[in-house]
């Protein structure tokens, strides 16, 4: 069974003492911390850190960067996620807790720190720092859903575009086959009559062009059969364009026809 991750706090205090009691009072309710003597090693820890910690229990009165500095700094890295700051600070600081406040700290403790005092406000910080990561995370989910959503409207409006491309082009076909089935047909009948005339040179001349002329009727209804088409599904939601083949059937029958010597005028 694997153990639940203990919560990170960093204690950033420069009096060693003060900072070992903190650690060994939150070490033994079940979290884990690290400490940090000056608030310039914990900004460069925090700003590289893969995972922020959760909570960060600072000393104000420092020499250095005081803890005022710290809070600044980590309140204007846009890099770094919203950390809860507690300030350490002693009774007569009031002035000092109300600049934290307003610089950016979530709450502060008095020394000497009381246990229980101490444990509560983690515990209440803890809470609203895993709120917050939620809401987070959900505002995360809405942006990737929303950006996934505009990709598939993107590419249905290229669909469309698409579609509305071939149709455009299979009505351009099937005016051109209607333009040119009439004079196509007129030509077959007329060489049909001519045939008729029973002059053996005429015949075999009449007789080539005419196979010739059926050649194209069948390129022209296989060009006709493409215009009319539609989208299938056949292999759970795949669409496969089926094209209707059957207008083909009488420029061929007709084609064979003629190939074996048979008379069929029914060329509409």
């Amino acid at each position: 069974m694997q153990m639940e991750k203990k919560s990170q706090i960093f204690i950033i205090d420069d009096i060693t003492d003060t900072a070992d009691l903190l650690a060994h009072f939150l070490n033994s309710s079940g979290y884990d911390t690290c400490i940090f003597t000056n608030g310039e090693e914990a900004i460069k820890v925090l700003e590289n850190a893969a995972t922020p910690p959760a909570l960060i229990l600072l000393d104000l009165m420092m020499p250095g960067v005081d803890g005022i500095q710290v809070i600044r700094r980590i309140r204007a890295n846009q890099s770094l996620t919203y950390i809860p700051i507690i300030m350490i600070t002693s009774s007569a600081d009031s002035q000092n807790r109300v600049l934290g406040l307003q610089t950016g700290a979530d709450d502060f403790l008095a020394k000497p720190v009381n246990r229980a005092e101490l444990l509560a406000r983690v515990r209440s910080l803890s809470r609203l720092k895993q709120v917050y990561d939620e809401k987070v995370d959900l505002l995360t989910d809405v942006q990737e859903a929303y950006n996934r959503l505009a990709a598939a409207q993107g590419e249905l409006i290229e669909v469309e575009k698409r579609k509305s491309q071939m149709e455009a082009m299979m009505t351009t076909a099937a005016g051109i086959c209607h333009e040119m089935s009439q004079p196509l047909t007129s030509a077959l009948i007329t060489l049909q009559l001519l045939r008729q005339n029973g002059d053996p040179k005429i015949s075999e001349d009449v007789y080539t062009i005419e196979t010739s002329l059926l050649q194209a009727r069948v390129i022209l209804d296989k060009l006709r059969a493409l215009t009319r088409y539609e989208t299938k599904p056949y292999l759970g939601e795949e669409l496969i364009l089926d094209i209707d083949r059957s207008s083909e059937t009488p420029a061929l029958k007709n084609y064979n026809q003629e190939i074996n010597g048979e008379q069929d005028t029914s060329l509409n």
